[in-house]
């Protein structure tokens, strides 16, 4: 799913600010909710935003615009939003206006173990634009 808004603001998730396409932009990442029961649903929302006064354009090598990457706390790779996913093998753009945030949000089902996890997002543009994280727990 993809939407864009005015300047969404980030709430909760560590925020990131990378370089893409040789301009700043900057990322956030939250996930929802904080505390979740095993296998609950866990919403995650990936927000790129252009603080720039012109309109930034996003160059994909793939059909596929972001993933979302959980692990766990010694690190392995307990859901890959791409993992079981096909993504045709054209050249995409997405434009992004000044002071716009592109929104990339996902659900999916917590793991059935209780802990803490870790939840990245990333921005498969070319020229890595970044990723971002937050954290929730199953319990």
């Amino acid at each position: 799913m993809l939407w864009a808004a005015a300047c969404a603001g980030e709430q909760g998730g560590e925020a990131g600010r990378a370089g893409g396409q040789g301009r700043a932009v900057q990322l956030s990442l939250r996930a929802e909710p904080a505390v979740v029961a095993p296998r609950g649903v866990v919403t995650v929302v990936l927000g790129l935003r252009n603080p720039a006064d012109t309109t930034l354009t996003l160059h994909f090598p793939t059909a596929q615009r972001y993933d979302f990457t959980v692990r766990d706390t010694a690190g392995a790779v307990v859901w890959r939003w791409s993992a079981d996913r096909a993504f045709a093998q054209v050249v995409g753009e997405q434009p992004v206006p000044a002071g716009w945030e592109v929104n990339y949000e996902e659900r999916f089902a917590a793991p059935a173990m209780p802990g803490p996890y870790r939840v990245v997002g990333t921005v498969t543009a070319r020229g890595d634009p970044g990723s971002a994280a937050a954290n929730f727990t199953v319990r």
